[in-house]
């Protein structure tokens, strides 16, 4: 009889640690809520494409499991990827890689972009971070600014692909996926180009491997001596070169990355404040609530509740 008990009660124990271990993920966003259905040209929900703009943004942080390319033709756009700004003007092109959590600031009434959105499963099949470098980057969003032409060739492509959607044949999601592919191969140099002009001096690797460093630990390590010793520096130093590289201090970074996980924690999970707080490793409640309201300038749960 004891022993049935044992069984059962750690049974429930790991059915709890499971059910908490499923809650504590951030919902994806459902972007079709987000756009005029007479827009949208797509492949069941591998591929997706979209004329013009957004009809609507969430006003908080969400995720997001769609690689999103998105080639602007007029106006203005800004935001974030895990803090990474992203500004969207005529002929910019952007990639967001799947995972991020997003930030949508504004954009303007003009706005006009052509959007190409994958599904995780849909990228995996195209393995372009075994067949390109720039997708194993740590950065979230891979960016350039293209040239008329390579503007106009990039929306012949986008053309190309609505014209194979619209009339579909037994081979729409072969075609797709070999169009996709030879996309990236014919304008990777484009974005490869765009990555190499950024390296790097000593003092630019030290922010990237430390900016990198925050993305992996940020939930568990919060104190700057942590990351110092990782980079075999002193705090000072790495405050000091943090500071001059990225116009924010070490422990601004870190501050950044807990208040977007925490934001996108309270508006896209069902987690209590208690298993957030455990979540990002505060020491109680009361430690985490007093954190948030020092920063965003109200408590989790009055964020929470906020439209």
């Amino acid at each position: 009889m004891l022993l049935i008990l044992d069984i059962l009660t750690n049974f429930a124990r790991q059915k709890l640690f499971l059910t908490y271990k499923t809650m504590n993920k951030i919902s994806y966003l459902n972007w079709r809520t987000y756009f005029n259905p007479q827009t949208i040209y797509s492949v069941g929900e591998d591929l997706i494409l979209l004329d013009s703009q957004l009809m609507e943004s969430p006003r908080y942080p969400f995720k997001t499991d769609m690689l999103t390319a998105t080639i602007c033709v007029k106006g203005r756009a800004e935001g974030s990827a895990n803090l990474q700004k992203i500004i969207t003007q005529p002929n910019s092109f952007n990639v967001i890689l799947p995972g991020q959590i997003i930030t949508h600031d504004y954009q303007t009434l003009d706005f006009e972009a052509r959007h190409i959105i994958m599904s995780s499963k849909f990228v995996d099949t195209l393995g372009l971070d075994k067949r390109f470098s720039l997708f194993n980057s740590h950065n979230h969003v891979i960016s350039t600014t293209l040239s008329d032409y390579e503007l106009e060739a990039i929306l012949t492509f986008y053309e190309m692909l609505k014209w194979n959607i619209t009339h579909k044949n037994d081979y729409i999601l072969e075609t797709v996926r070999h169009m996709t592919l030879a996309f990236f191969y014919g304008f990777s140099h484009t974005f490869q180009q765009n990555i190499t002009s950024k390296q790097t001096n000593r003092p630019q690797q030290l922010s990237d491997d430390f900016l990198s460093l925050v993305k992996q630990h940020f939930k568990q390590e919060h104190s700057l001596e942590f990351y110092a010793n990782k980079l075999c520096v002193t705090p000072k130093h790495l405050t000091t070169t943090i500071k001059s590289t990225t116009g924010n201090t070490a422990k601004e970074w870190i501050d950044k990355h807990l208040l977007l996980e925490a934001k996108a924690l309270l508006k896209s999970t069902n987690l209590t404040i208690q298993q957030i707080t455990d979540t990002l490793h505060f020491t109680s409640q009361d430690v985490f609530s007093k954190y948030f309201k020092h920063h965003i300038g109200i408590t989790p749960k009055e964020y929470r509740h906020n439209s």
